[in-house]
């Protein structure tokens, strides 16, 4: 018992500093422990809400990926707003899928664009949803090959191509030739039917509702305008 008493008494000065310092120690050696092991399985990944603040130093014109050849500033703004069927990664250098995935075949001269699932347009609601679709793939390139679009530029791009769909969510590009870098042209910004479909090419510039308050399907939407003094 007096052995007992000994052992568990109380600690001399000593005996109490060596005790605090083991118990700090411990303390900090499982804060490390923990940290390391969240670090190890968490996976940080982006969630909706917060505020997105980009500047560029230019003249904003018409916010419509048919017109961006030219305009830095606009094609800044309408990547955020449009998404293409393909996208360029700056990180590898090539082009991936974005809105859909492509099948090539026929000696590189057949391209099948299938649209994944659960895309919409920015002015989809719960009542009228409106999701994209290989007519507004068909309507977005065809526009391009018609007589009159204002862009010589990205008409360029397109000519001789057979552009047909083969399902609600599948669009075939025919080429006359192989051609290595096609998947490139296949990044344009997809517009919607539903709301550009009645205005001739020729009039395109001048569909201002559109062109300064787009409506894409990419992963930013756009709200407004503001004009400001410092504007020019």
């Amino acid at each position: 018992m007096r052995e007992l008493r000994r052992a568990f008494g109380p600690l001399r000065p000593w005996e109490s500093i060596l005790l605090s310092i083991f118990l700090v120690l411990l303390l900090v050696s499982a804060v490390l422990l923990i940290r390391k092991f969240y670090r190890e399985n968490s996976e940080i990944i982006p969630v909706r809400g917060g505020t997105y603040i980009e500047g560029s130093v230019g003249t904003i014109r018409m916010l419509s990926p048919w017109f961006t050849v030219e305009n830095d500033v606009n094609r800044d703004i309408t990547s955020l707003v449009f998404s293409g069927l393909q996208r360029y990664n700056p990180f590898t250098g090539k082009i991936e899928d974005d809105m859909a995935t492509i099948e090539v075949s026929g000696n590189n001269r057949i391209y099948n664009a299938t649209l994944r699932e659960g895309l919409y347009w920015h002015d989809s609601t719960a009542d009228v949803p409106r999701p994209v679709t290989a007519d507004d793939v068909l309507f977005t390139y065809q526009t391009i090959q018609k007589q009159g679009f204002p862009n010589p530029i990205l008409q360029k791009n397109f000519r001789g191509i057979d552009i047909e769909k083969i399902s609600d969510r599948t669009v075939q590009f025919r080429l006359e030739r192989p051609y290595h870098f096609f998947l490139s042209n296949l990044t344009l910004g997809i517009l919607p039917h539903h709301l550009l479909e009645e205005i001739p090419p020729e009039k395109l510039p001048q569909a201002l509702d559109f062109n300064f308050s787009p409506v894409g399907s990419g992963p930013y939407r756009f709200k407004s305008m503001v004009e400001t003094e410092l504007s020019t």
